[in-house]
């Protein structure tokens, strides 16, 4: 629980530590938000693969809460196993380039026919009980990646998901653009969830602006392509 009671949040990790089966749960009097549901790419690529403790998900429906899922973007440690929401009935949102991936993929993911889902565009807010949502671009390596803010009276949550500050020309300072953007609209963020992938791993990602200038020379020097 976050803050005093007359304004207070759940954040529940549905999921586990590592890479894959990434769910969290966001709770505030009878809503939740369910942000993303993925699968263990390490174990398994089967969308029967879920997030360990979905139990607590079929609690809250039990009760009565009402929920609503969000997919931060198209990577399956995210929303390999989608379909858990969608066979509870939950209405799921996402970005247009993640519905695109969906349609491709909906075989794979094994998506139930007549499955309510949601395209969110631009700067499109979200009321949901006590929560206001909103859904923010981020740097990624897959496109349509959002961060979600939730706020809930005075109080902000920020979950920023996977993101990338991508070594591009102007992707250091653009995604120092967006995260300033999102401190001036808020005031404050009291609450900060991310991602950090192979974080127990030494070194650092190399940038990827020299893969573009790789591409760039190969290109000029090959003849007849």
């Amino acid at each position: 629980m976050l803050w005093k009671k007359n304004d207070e949040i759940s954040i529940i990790p549905a999921g586990e530590l590592g890479v894959g089966h990434t769910c969290f749960i966001y709770t505030s009097g009878d809503h939740a938000v369910v942000v993303d549901c993925g699968i263990s790419p390490q174990v398994s690529w089967s969308p029967t693969d879920p997030p360990p403790r979905l139990d607590i998900l079929d609690d809250l429906l039990r009760r009565g809460v009402k929920v609503i899922g969000i997919i931060t973007h198209f990577h399956m440690d995210h929303v390999g196993a989608v379909r858990e929401l969608m066979v509870r009935k939950i209405p799921v949102y996402f970005s247009e380039w993640t519905g695109r991936f969906m349609e491709t993929y909906t075989e794979d993911l094994d998506i139930p026919k007549g499955a309510e889902t949601h395209v969110f565009e631009g700067n499109q807010a979200l009321t949901h009980g006590d929560f206001q949502i909103s859904f923010i671009p981020v740097y990624h390596s897959i496109p349509g990646t959002r961060a979600i803010l939730m706020k809930r009276g005075k109080k902000n949550v920020l979950h920023l998901g996977d993101f990338k500050l991508n070594g591009m020309q102007g992707g250091i300072a653009k995604s120092r653009e967006i995260f300033q953007n999102i401190r001036n609209e808020v005031g404050q963020v009291n609450c900060l969830v991310m991602d950090v992938l192979n974080i127990e791993m030494e070194g650092f990602t190399p940038p990827e602006q020299p893969v573009f200038d790789s591409i760039e020379d190969i290109i000029k020097e090959a003849s007849g392509q």
